[in-house]
């Protein structure tokens, strides 16, 4: 165990002594390579900026643009859906008054059956009073027969 932590610990020694030189090799460079090594970085920076702001303008440009076609579909569509709306509202407004109409010709017709009807009980009540009267009649002529003849024998 003993030699196990000696080994890592002389590893991590020689990592870190390689580290500490590397940044001293760094930093201990000329200043102008520093210098230009950093212009480098920058316009790499810049460049890298540039082609990410032109993406997502481009971007933002075609998400407008899908955003204005998108408004225009809907827009279309309520039109449409405006029409249509106004359309089977006068298609129903067409249908009420239909059914109005036949109600009433309905009525009108069930009122002129209700007055046929009527005047044939009238005519019948009126045939039937007559045929019971002649009935009647009769009977009393057919009794005063009777009675004659019966006086006579």
């Amino acid at each position: 165990v003993y030699t196990n932590q000696q080994r890592l610990a002389r590893q991590l020694a020689q990592t870190l002594f390689g580290l500490g030189a590397q940044l001293m090799q760094f930093l201990g460079g000329s200043e102008s390579s520093l210098a230009a090594s950093m212009h480098n970085e920058d316009l790499k920076a810049r460049k890298e900026f540039g082609l990410l702001a032109g993406e997502y303008g481009l971007g933002i440009k075609d998400y407008e643009g899908a955003g204005r076609e998108g408004y225009a579909e809907l827009q279309s569509r309520l039109g449409n859906e405006k029409a249509r709306a106004r359309a089977l509202e006068g298609d129903l407004k067409r249908t009420e008054e239909e059914m109005e109409r036949l109600q009433r010709g309905e009525q009108l017709n069930l009122d002129d059956e209700k007055k046929a009807y009527e005047n044939y009980l009238s005519q019948n009540t009126a045939k039937a009073g007559a045929e019971l009267e002649g009935i009647r009649a009769k009977l009393v002529g057919d009794e005063g027969q009777i009675e004659r003849e019966m006086r006579d024998q």
